[in-house]
């Protein structure tokens, strides 16, 4: 293992990619030439100095403290789709790092081969095989927000990286040439082969010659570890190489003075991740290879192709992400409990919501995708529940106790999409507290794309009496106290109330402190968003049918696919998929569209 160690530090310090620790008051930086000016001489340079990074070709982008994104001030919806034709520059050009799906992905496809088709999904990481990155903590999962390597994640990389690399090795031997031969020759075809599904794009000759010499033909590694161990190092080094770990945006130049376009394997990659959230597929790769992936035309045909199939579950994430589904795991509720003395078979399971919510994503996207997508979003009444939701739903007669969950229309004026959905109001609320601001809170700055100004918590007084009076007369009495909480209020309480039909598991009711629940309300000053509702359920048909949210899903959808938010340059690409969407509703072209234009393909240096 001592030689392992050395001959990974040897590696480090190659032309694979070399790294330089300062421990100065905290200060770390790593410096990453592409295996020696691999893919085209491109370098870049990731500094971790207080949360800030700097990325390739000289642009600084500051990611927050701690190293999650700046925060971003909701984007209104002012006129973000209006098409400026004022000169300005395309994003910067990024090196960003791998997320901990897309690392799982991306060695899971190395250890199955790259998938045939879009048909073929990729297979979970096998659980022995760990993770060594932290997730960048923004808004949304796909964002580049962290542009750099943690200390914490570089220890942990390294054990991480051997144990792949030895199951890549076991994986790829029985169906090449390694299973017999164990030359030098075949090293090179074995490491090509699987180092550019890796790389996610082919290995220069450089590189090639790097992981074959230094490591597959190395005497000592043999010696110590046996031919299988020495390919395993090579495959570990590959896995530990910034061209792994990072997707680099760096295009080649244009005749337009400091743009450049993303080169094929620059945009296959930034498609695949962006929809099926692994490497690139066989006809995807080819398309690269073949120099069929360089017009509008073509990567829109690609994108179809991968949005019309089961592989493009990311595609479907946004859906999840967007309305925070999966956050409903981390807040713990009394209904968690089991009682003493209580029947535990069919008990109330929050992490069940999880999947059902999925089942819902994937139906609704399935039925609509290409039609009515966003309307359906706020309007859908199917749900998807088991044993232990079945009660939250109002269904009765579901499956029994270990039965799979099952789909059903929610009784009558209950639900009316996910923003009534059990995971987010269960998310949005506490332990026992339906928190309606918090809900009021989300449908404005996430909904609406309308801004809440923000109020010191220590400067907020509690609540009254929770014994007696209902949350709208407990909200009324702190409004009255309270004069100078009236201006958030005015938008928040009359949203949120809306949600109050919901208690904090998101069990629909009628009745709250042993008095009716009046959930009825009006937005203003919202475009063709504003309106009066009776409860949650008119209030999410209102929003189905407004084009100001429907414009706000979009601008949203765009911070999912690009991993940043949107600025003026994007105005047009945003009118363009805008465009693609309204004559039918199709998420798809929508989708196809965003991939397909100068934000994605271009940027600046």
């Amino acid at each position: 293992m001592r030689h392992l160690l050395t001959t990974f530090c040897v590696a480090l310090l190659s032309g694979a990619c070399t790294s330089s620790v300062e421990r100065a008051g905290g200060t770390r930086s790593n410096t990453a030439s592409n295996g020696g000016d691999a893919a085209g001489g491109t370098q870049s340079t990731n500094s971790a100095v207080g949360g800030a990074s700097v990325s390739s070709g000289g642009s600084i982008s500051t990611p927050g403290t701690g190293g999650a994104p700046a925060v971003v001030p909701p984007l209104t919806i002012d006129n973000p789709f209006a098409c400026s034709t004022s000169a300005e520059a395309p994003p910067p050009r990024r090196v960003w790092r791998l997320n901990p799906a897309q690392y799982a992905a991306s060695v899971s496809a190395a250890l199955n081969g790259r998938p045939a088709d879009a048909s073929v999904l990729i297979p979970a990481l096998p659980p022995e095989l760990k993770v060594p990155l932290q997730p960048a903590g923004g808004k949304y999962s796909t964002e580049s927000g962290v542009l750099s390597i943690g200390e914490s994640e570089f220890r942990a990389a390294l054990p991480a990286a051997w144990d792949s690399a030895q199951a890549l090795v076991a994986r790829v031997k029985p169906g090449s040439c390694w299973a017999t031969d164990n030359s030098a020759a075949c090293a090179a075809t074995v490491l090509a082969d699987r180092g550019a599904i890796l790389f996610r794009r082919p290995l220069t000759q450089e590189e090639k010659d790097h992981y074959v010499t230094k490591f597959a033909t190395d005497a000592a590694a043999v010696a110590e570890l046996g031919a299988d161990g020495a390919l395993a190092l090579a495959f570990q080094s590959m896995l530990l190489a910034p061209q792994f770990l990072f997707r680099p945006e760096i295009g080649a130049t244009t005749p337009t003075a400091g743009v450049a376009v993303l080169t094929p394997f620059e945009t296959a990659t930034s498609m695949a991740y962006a929809l099926t959230g692994g490497p690139p597929d066989q006809p995807l790769w080819d398309a690269a290879t073949n120099g069929t992936l360089g017009t509008p035309d073509q990567i829109k045909q690609q994108a179809q192709r991968l949005l019309s199939a089961p592989s493009s579950v990311n595609a479907r994430n946004f859906v999840m992400e967007y309305f925070e589904l999966p956050s409903i795991q981390a807040v713990p509720k009394a209904a968690d409990m089991i009682l003493p003395g209580e029947v535990a078979t069919c008990h109330y399971n929050r992490m069940q919501l999880i999947p059902q919510a999925q089942a819902l994503v994937d139906s609704v996207y399935a039925s609509n995708g290409s039609n009515g997508f966003v309307r359906s979003l706020f309007t859908t009444t199917d749900t998807f529940f088991d044993c232990s939701t079945a009660a939250v739903f109002g269904q009765t007669g579901g499956p029994q106790e270990g039965q799979p969950y099952m789909k059903a229309a929610a009784p009558a004026g209950q639900r009316s999409g996910f923003l009534t959905h059990p995971a987010l109001m269960g998310a949005l609320a506490k332990r026992d507290d339906t928190l309606p601001v918090r809900r009021g809170k989300f449908v404005n700055t996430e909904i609406l794309c309308r801004g809440v100004p923000a109020v010191p918590i220590e400067g907020v007084p509690p609540l009254g009496d929770t014994t007696t009076l209902t949350m709208r007369e407990r909200l009324a009495v702190h409004a009255q106290a309270n004069t100078s909480c009236k201006p958030c209020h005015a938008n928040l309480d009359e949203a949120g109330l809306a949600f109050e039909i919901y208690d904090t598991i998101g069990t629909y009711r009628t009745v709250d402190k042993g008095k009716p629940i009046d959930g009825s309300g009006t937005l203003v000053d919202v475009g063709d968003a504003s309106g009066k509702f009776k409860d949650a359920v008119e209030l999410s048909a209102l929003l189905g049918g407004s084009k100001r949210v429907e414009q706000c899903v979009m601008v949203n959808g765009f911070q999912y696919f690009s991993g940043r938010s949107a600025t003026a340059f994007d105005s047009c690409s945003l009118k363009k998929a805008q465009d693609a969407y309204v004559p039918a509703g199709s998420y798809l072209e929508f989708v196809a569209e965003l991939l397909a234009s100068d934000s994605f393909l271009k940027r600046s240096y």
